[in-house]
Parts: structure tokens; C-alpha cells; sequence
């Protein structure tokens, strides 16, 4: 049986810019961790995954 996502999809390469611009501490992130906002359904703070900015 095939997988059903080829490999390398489904991910995002992630970094933390610092103030000035540099970026830091790349990664690899699953799609699924990625969060239209910062809250849940109920008004929560998201403990897991990333939040995405403007």
C-alpha cells in the first residue's frame, strides 16, 4: 500500500526571527500543528502547536 502523503509533504520549516531579523532555531513542523488563531473553539489558549501572525 502507498502512503498517502509522499514524503516531505505535510511539513513546514519553521524559524524564530529575533528583532533584528536573524533567524534562529529552524525546525521541522507537522501542517497539522498550525492554528488559524491563538484560541480554541472555546475561548481558550492554545497549550499546543503554533499560532499563525500577520
Amino acid at each position: 500500500m502507498r502512503d498517502p502523503v509522499p514524503s516531505g509533504h505535510g511539513k513546514a520549516q519553521v524559524v524564530t526571527l529575533t528583532d533584528d531579523g536573524r533567524e534562529v532555531r529552524p525546525r521541522s513542523v507537522e501542517a497539522d500543528q498550525f492554528h488559524a488563531t491563538a484560541y480554541t473553539h472555546g475561548g481558550q489558549p492554545r497549550r499546543t502547536g503554533y499560532a499563525q501572525e500577520a
